[in-house]
């Protein structure tokens, strides 16, 4: 399935036309008709990430011809190597600590107390 193929689907499935997908993902419908006349192979990366994220599914999914629509999945993120540790070391805290690294990031930890945040 190609990209626009992917777009078509999402849109039937979501009862959209293209001036809707244009004006709930903001992005320009002179863009999204252009990928229709002349091809997305110079779509931005910004304009992409509208897209996924309007219709929640992951960029691979989108561009790849080979793979299905994917929704999203936040487990399937690529991570630096230094990501991963700042996860797992933060998994591996107590409670306490836990709650230190969500207030100096600014996260409300309540959720996560309530089992609705987090692995």
């Amino acid at each position: 399935m190609t990209l626009i193929e992917k777009i078509d689907y999402l849109l039937k499935k979501e009862g959209l036309n293209k001036r809707q997908l244009s004006i709930k993902a903001d992005i320009p419908y002179t863009t999204i008709d252009g990928w229709y006349k002349r091809g997305y192979e110079n779509m931005t990366l910004s304009t992409l990430k509208k897209l996924c994220r309007f219709f929640d599914v992951s960029m691979d999914s989108m561009t790849i011809d080979e793979l299905d629509i994917q929704p999203y999945d936040p487990e399937r993120i690529h991570t630096t190597k230094r990501e991963r540790e700042i996860i797992m070391k933060y998994r591996q805290a107590d409670v306490i600590d836990q709650t230190s690294v969500c207030r100096t990031l600014g996260i409300d930890d309540r959720r996560e107390k309530e089992g609705t945040l987090g692995a």
